[in-house]
């Protein structure tokens, strides 16, 4: 069950909400009125509780939407996310109708020689935040034109290694879940994902840390400041994607951007496996039911357009919105 279907239910039981979010309101014909926001005595608030059930409007203020989880998200002055949870509280819905039935099988656990070096406890501390005016610094600053918030929110480090430079994304536990600890004052990522600076014959070079299911880059963010009240998410197709989106101030259009863990791939490439991103939708499933939008925006080569088909079609299309991407220009 996502938003939309709680949404229904909430227009089928319209006036009960008017008057759970608004009890100092009273009802004039198809409207329940009152004087705002705060539910003071007044008509400038009116919100319509038949025929269109679910659209209103403070015309002393300037807020109006056209359903009532957008109501009881400006009453409450609360996030989405925190908003979805108590309607579905109202309404008697159990949280678990929405989990997954058939969960995502993880790979086999890799070699024990594999987990030597590359671990997060190994490599961690070893990572450092960007120099200014270092080679990643220009790379993400000057070349991508990223804005060093967007850096600075996303915690991206990096290091030195075999003389070669690497950028490091430090993928974090799900919001609530807590982190895996502290090391050197920071918190400890779940994985790390690893991506040289030079790209050999313009190839990309990148590995991971081992470690547990992969998951969205950014999912801490629905916590950080700039982030914390976006009603919406956005998944892209790479690290440096989501950086991008956050440059161009997405947060301010309430949208949360975060990066699928492994670039575009979709159902049918190992035939043996479901559809590759279940892993990570299955993990962030119940944290996806906190937006109102999945906007999904891959590349718009034919990789790209397959993934996003099958992030869709895994999701639900009722709750996506499919994002038109230009064809690129150049490979950087």
């Amino acid at each position: 069950m996502d938003w939309r279907d709680v949404e229904d239910k909430l227009e089928e039981r319209s006036l009960e909400v008017a008057m759970h979010l608004l009890p100092r309101g009273k009802r004039e014909g198809e409207n329940w009125v009152c004087g705002n926001l705060d539910g003071q005595p007044g008509r400038s608030l009116k919100v319509n509780i038949a025929g269109k059930p679910g659209v209103w409007a403070d015309f002393a203020g300037d807020g109006s939407g056209k359903t009532l989880m957008s109501l009881w998200c400006s009453v409450r002055s609360q996030p989405f996310k925190v908003c979805i949870v108590e309607a579905k509280d109202f309404l008697g819905l159990r949280d678990d109708f929405t989990r997954r039935p058939q969960p995502f099988q993880p790979h086999p656990t890799p070699k024990e020689e594999y987990k030597g070096r590359w671990t997060v406890e190994d490599q961690w501390p070893k990572c450092q935040p960007l120099t200014e005016s270092g080679p990643v610094w220009k790379y993400l600053v000057e070349t991508r034109k990223i804005d060093p918030v967007a850096i600075e929110a996303f915690r991206v480090q990096e290091l030195p290694v075999n003389n070669r430079w690497v950028m490091i994304f430090p993928y974090y536990a799900l919001p609530g879940n807590g982190v895996a600890g502290v090391v050197e004052g920071r918190p400890k990522p779940e994985w790390l994902k690893f991506e040289a600076l030079d790209r050999p014959e313009g190839k990309k070079v990148e590995w991971t840390t081992y470690g547990p299911e992969k998951s969205l880059w950014g999912l801490h963010l629905a916590e950080h400041p700039l982030f914390k009240k976006c009603r919406h998410v956005l998944i892209c197709e790479g690290e440096k994607d989501a950086l991008t989106w956050a440059t161009y101030g997405c947060m301010e259009w309430g949208i949360l951007p975060v990066s699928v863990p492994f670039g575009a791939k979709k159902k049918g490439q190992d035939k043996t496996r479901p559809s590759p991103n279940r892993e990570w939708i299955d993990l962030s499933w119940e944290w996806l039911q906190g937006f109102e939008t999945v906007f999904v925006a891959m590349d718009a080569d034919e990789a790209g357009r397959g993934a996003a088909a099958d992030i869709i079609g895994e999701i639900g299309p009722r709750r996506c919105r499919l994002v038109g991407m230009p064809e690129k220009v150049e490979n950087i």
